[in-house]
């Protein structure tokens, strides 16, 4: 039986069966929970799930992670831990010419967590566009049509208590670094409706900027 992350809400009756009948237990994860730092929009939600966490690492007959660093990490919960790289199917990505572009476009995809990280190169973004002029894509960061837009409904409906949390503030603070760029904005879009989403993206450059830390090596 393979456990993805953390994505089943009371694990322990699927655990307890597995060990009674000798199923093997395979527990993958992308993420060390217990460094997830106070500055990352994940670190409540990680805290929570943290002694769940700790315990399917330790019961499980294998983990798999994604980079050598989390893995030598998970090892001192389990020293079974095997690293699969991060990839994609290429079934899912044909390759093809792409249409002709009247300017460059440079595209980054993400989620609601990843703020702070997109936030990192939008000064760089500003500097190369007024030496060539390309146009910036943004796509997943929210529902909404533009991060602003997101920003302004949440404020709406929650109030204060949106201002003051971390994505709040951090949201807002993203707002403000991609005002003036030369930017497009595309809704988040459901998991299998992904690679098509960023397909019609007609992308000539993808980048996927990281805070540096521990959690992301």
């Amino acid at each position: 039986v393979v456990f993805f992350r953390l994505h089943v809400t009371d694990p322990w009756q699927i655990v307890d069966y597995c060990k009674k009948e000798k199923i093997r237990i395979v527990f993958d994860t992308d993420d060390a929970l217990d460094i997830v730092p106070q500055s990352n929009l994940s670190h409540t939600t990680a805290k929570t799930h943290q002694r769940c966490y700790h315990d399917m690492v330790t019961a499980a007959d294998i983990v798999t992670t994604t980079t050598p660093v989390l893995a030598d990490h998970l090892r001192k919960l389990n020293p079974n831990v095997a690293v699969l790289p991060n990839s994609v199917d290429p079934e899912e990505w044909p390759s093809g010419a792409l249409p002709p572009n009247e300017k460059v476009r440079i595209g980054w995809s993400g989620g609601t967590t990843h703020c702070n990280d997109l936030g990192l190169i939008a000064d760089a973004v500003r500097l190369a566009q007024k030496k060539k002029p390309f146009t910036f894509v943004i796509q997943g960061l929210c529902r909404e049509a533009t991060p602003a837009d997101c920003y302004a409904d949440n404020v709406r409906t929650h109030g204060k208590h949106f201002i003051d949390l971390q994505y709040g503030k951090a949201l807002k603070w993203l707002v403000g670094k991609l005002r003036g760029l030369d930017a497009e904005f595309y809704p988040s879009v459901p998991l299998d409706q992904h690679v098509d989403a960023l397909r019609q993206l007609h992308l000539n450059v993808g980048v996927a900027p990281l805070l540096e830390g521990e959690l992301d090596r």
